[in-house]
């Protein structure tokens, strides 16, 4: 009997068929596995595996954002390490009253923070209450905290760093001031001081400028001046003069600061403040009074330079006289005493009693000679016969005989 060869074995026995059974479960179980591999690769991966593209995306992101934060750091905040501290350690430093604090205080150290005006309002509210200075358009400032650990006392310092400046240095800690202990000028105006030398209040408003610690006038009245920061005018008509001295020699020493002085030059007078060199024309000319000075009984001139004065009447008892006062040119009306009249520059008496023969008298009205003589030419030169012509000579002319004081001239009837 042939075989057929396309018939399908059966199994020739149970374990056979059992055989197969377990290799058909072990198939599937490989085939689960590796779902569940290709499920684990879906998972989150733990720290240190590669992330996915999303998580890249956001981790990129947050690079960025630190990247332009750090750069906008460094360009508002302008530190450059050792450098930077250096400058700003400098200019503190260099202020009188860290100067003196570093000085007295060795065990100190200074703490550094920048601010910017957008960023912190109140912090800059705070530095122009502490700096008095309301109306502060300053934009960028350290705040540097100067402390000593030892005493427990500090200071805090306020600097522009647009102009690297100091704007004001306060005292802080375990400092004891007292309030109101002196005033000194500052911005013009008068300031209180306590004892620890920080500005307090204002104490006067100056309306001009505040100078050695006091409000200087508007205008500065005679002998009054400066130093050319002191640039305040002269009151009235007063004149501005360089300051200049003079040596024992006489020579001219220029002004020190071109400091000045305000003075009346050109009245004559050499006052305070003026000299040969700044004025001479007040003090460098002779005044000379030919009558001896306030003479009001005799008529006489005054010259200082070329200009010459001539004692006067004003009317029949005025009198102008001149005289020297300081080197100036001075005068002063008077009226003349009872029984005397102004005549010919001079208070004459109207009482005095008749002249003798030969003596000599001036042409007034009651001036006379006595009976029997007549008023005769005070003769100078008989040659011209010229006359003093206020002046007149008592004579007996007309007796036939020529008297000691007659002559040709003054009478020609007893002399010719």
């Amino acid at each position: 009997m042939a075989e057929d060869k396309d018939a399908k074995p059966e199994a020739s026995t149970d374990e056979e068929k059992s055989e197969g059974k377990n290799n058909q479960n072990e198939s599937g179980k490989v085939k689960r596995e590796s779902e569940e591999e290709k499920a684990k690769k879906k998972e989150v991966p733990k720290a240190g595996n590669a992330f996915p593209v999303s998580n890249k995306l956001i981790l990129i992101l947050v690079v960025i954002a630190v990247a332009g934060g750090v750069m906008a750091f460094y360009m508002f905040f302008p530190w450059n390490g050792d450098e930077q501290e250096a400058t700003i350690r400098d200019i503190v430093s260099a202020h009188p009253i860290v100067k003196n604090f570093l000085g007295n205080y060795t065990h100190n150290s200074m703490e550094f923070s920048y601010f910017r005006l957008d960023d912190a309002e109140l912090i800059f509210k705070q530095m122009r209450s502490d700096c008095q200075e309301p109306n502060s358009t300053i934009e960028e400032v350290y705040r540097v905290i100067i402390s000593d650990r030892e005493s427990e006392k500090a200071l805090a310092a306020w600097l522009d760093w647009n102009e690297k400046r100091v704007v004001c240095v306060i005292r802080a800690g375990n400092w004891n001031c007292t309030n109101h202990s002196y005033y000194a000028c500052y911005n013009n105006d008068i300031y209180w001081y306590n004892s620890c030398k920080d500005r307090e209040g204002i104490k006067e408003d100056c309306f001009a400028i505040c100078k050695n610690n006091t409000c200087a006038p508007m205008c500065l009245n005679e002998s009054m001046g400066g130093d050319i920061s002191y640039n305040i005018s002269c009151c009235g008509n007063l004149t501005r003069l360089p300051n200049s001295t003079m040596d024992e020699n006489g020579s001219c020493i220029p002004p020190v600061n071109e400091s000045y002085v305000c003075t009346n030059c050109g009245n004559e007078l050499c006052e305070n403040g003026e000299n040969n060199c700044n004025c001479p024309y007040d003090c460098n000319i002779s005044c000379i009074d030919y009558d001896g000075g306030r003479n009001y009984y005799q008529k006489g001139n005054l010259t200082r330079g070329e200009n010459v004065f001539w004692d006067a009447c004003k009317n029949f008892t005025g009198l102008v006289e001149y005289y020297c006062e300081q080197n100036a040119s001075r005068s002063e009306e008077i009226q003349c005493p009872e029984d005397y009249e102004c005549y010919y520059g001079k208070c004459v008496n109207t009482t005095l009693p008749c002249l003798q023969e030969g003596e000599v008298g001036e042409k007034f009205p009651w001036n006379d000679c006595c009976a029997g003589l007549t008023k005769g030419e005070f003769i100078s030169d008989v040659s011209e016969c010229e006359a003093y012509g206020t002046m007149f000579i008592c004579i007996n002319c007309g007796d036939g005989a020529c008297g000691i004081w007659e002559n040709v001239c003054n009478c020609p009837q007893d002399c010719s």
